[in-house]
């Protein structure tokens, strides 16, 4: 599901490889938040599983907008080709960001409603950057799951 964003923007995925190689960076970034023990907490509730879904793909808008941050970076432009690029996409960021940030307080809140344990909201922060960090870190952690899960397949297969 998320390997697209790494064929799409390729800074990101060397960026990607460049972290999941280093030991250093293994702790950096790792999310916040363990979301297998979040996702058995509420597990069998449709209704907690759909906002968790939602806050997924908040996640990887976010974390997209990012990407392309990062791909104008990457390119041979001056400081006002930059301006120009980082101003045009501006809007559609904060707008993302704020509803990633929605996107986690609704599904903690629901969670607290439904009798879950919704402490690790705690975890997170309450920050802008505090969000956006367990955004990119929950996608980076998924990407690198897909990653392996791809090589042990392949792997599998050829023996």
């Amino acid at each position: 599901m998320y390997e697209g964003l790494t064929e799409k923007y390729p800074s990101a995925a060397k960026k990607m490889a460049e972290y999941t190689e280093n030991p250093k960076m293994a702790e950096f970034i790792k999310p916040q938040v363990d979301w297998t023990e979040v996702e058995n907490s509420y597990r069998g509730n449709e209704v907690l599983n759909e906002l968790y879904g939602e806050m997924l793909n908040y996640f990887y808008r976010y974390t997209e907008t990012v990407c392309q941050y990062d791909e104008i970076l990457s390119q041979d432009l001056t400081d006002a080709e930059i301006n120009a690029r980082f101003q045009a996409l501006e809007e559609e960021r904060t707008i993302i960001h704020n509803a990633t940030m929605d996107s986690v307080n609704i599904l903690a809140r629901n969670m607290g409603r439904l009798g879950q344990n919704n402490s690790w909201l705690q975890k997170v922060g309450e920050s802008r950057a505090d969000y956006g960090k367990l955004a990119l870190t929950t996608i980076f952690s998924k990407l690198i799951e897909e990653q392996k899960a791809r090589l042990a397949k392949q792997e599998k297969q050829g023996e």
